[in-house]
C-alpha cells in the first residue's frame, strides 16, 4: 500500500480542505485520526506530519483490532446515513478470528460500506486472503489505483 500513499494523501488532503465533513483515519497496526494531524498545515508539511503522527504506517494492518476500536470510539458519530470507505489491500496481519463479525457490524452501522482496493487494477491480481474475502462479502469493492479511479469512486457516493 505504501506505493499508493502519495495518491491517497493528495485525494484525502484535498477532500479534507474542501470542508466535506470527512473524517480520515489510519488503521495500520493502531487507529489514528489523520485529518486532525493535517488540519492547518500546508500539503508538504501535512505529508511529513503523516509519518510523524502515524509511526506504524506501513507496518501491516490489523483490520479486526483497529476496526473494533473504531466501532467503539466512534459509536456516537457513526450514523446509518454515513458512507464508510476502507482503503486497504485486504490483508490482515493480526489474528482476524472475529473479522467477519466486525465488518458485518460496521456494515450495519453505515449507509454504505465501500472497499477501495488499489491493487484491483493490477493484471492477474485476485482477492485471495481470508480478510479480502470477508471484505468482498460486505463491501462494495472498487478499484482506486489512479486519480481518475478515486474521482469516479467518490462521485458514486454523491
Amino acid at each position: 500500500m505504501m506505493a499508493f500513499l502519495p495518491l491517497f494523501f493528495q485525494f484525502f488532503y484535498a477532500l479534507m480542505k474542501a470542508g466535506e465533513g470527512t473524517e480520515i483515519w489510519s488503521f495500520s497496526t493502531r487507529l489514528t485520526r489523520v485529518d486532525l494531524i493535517w488540519r492547518s498545515r500546508l500539503p508538504d508539511l501535512a505529508y511529513r506530519a503523516l509519518f510523524h503522527g502515524v509511526p506504524d504506517l506501513g507496518g501491516g494492518t490489523r483490520l479486526e483490532e483497529t476496526l473494533l476500536m473504531f466501532l467503539t470510539q466512534s459509536k456516537s458519530r457513526l450514523k446509518h446515513h454515513m458512507d464508510m470507505v476502507l482503503v486497504t489491500d485486504g490483508y490482515e496481519s493480526g489474528d482476524g478470528g472475529q473479522l467477519d463479525n466486525t465488518v458485518a457490524r460496521l456494515k450495519r452501522r453505515s449507509h454504505r460500506l465501500i472497499w477501495w482496493n488499489p491493487w484491483l487494477s493490477s493484471p492477474g491480481y485476485e482477492i485471495v486472503s481470508e480478510a479480502g474475502q470477508i471484505l468482498s462479502r460486505y463491501c462494495i469493492v472498487q478499484q482506486t489505483a489512479s486519480v481518475d479511479d478515486l474521482v469516479r469512486a467518490w462521485s458514486q457516493l454523491a
